[in-house]
């Protein structure tokens, strides 16, 4: 997570001018911060919505199945969309003659 958090924030930096660095950088952090709040909101609300409030095991298994899948979800849109919009990032960071 670290390593794809550093690789990101690098390819946004790049890709903006030298002068938006650091707006840029701040932009992403900010972004990232309240994604993964959003992120954890809404997988505690599936997961106590399909749990139905009972803390018997098999309930929440039933809630921690429902996260689990709508994480995999998740997962496979954003590879995807990081596919099709990072399809042209290997020219970054090349040498210029």
């Amino acid at each position: 997570m670290i390593v794809l958090f550093g690789l990101s924030a690098l390819i946004i930096t790049a890709s903006f001018p030298d002068s938006t660095h650091a707006l840029a950088g701040a932009v992403f952090n900010t972004l990232s911060q309240f994604g993964a709040s959003v992120g954890l909101a809404s997988v505690s609300l599936i997961s106590s919505t399909v749990a139905k409030r009972s803390h018997t095991p098999s309930d929440l298994l039933q809630g921690y199945r429902a996260c689990f899948w709508t994480l995999l979800g998740a997962a496979i849109f954003t590879c995807l969309a990081g596919g099709f919009g990072l399809k042209r990032m290997s020219e970054k960071g090349m040498k210029k003659e």
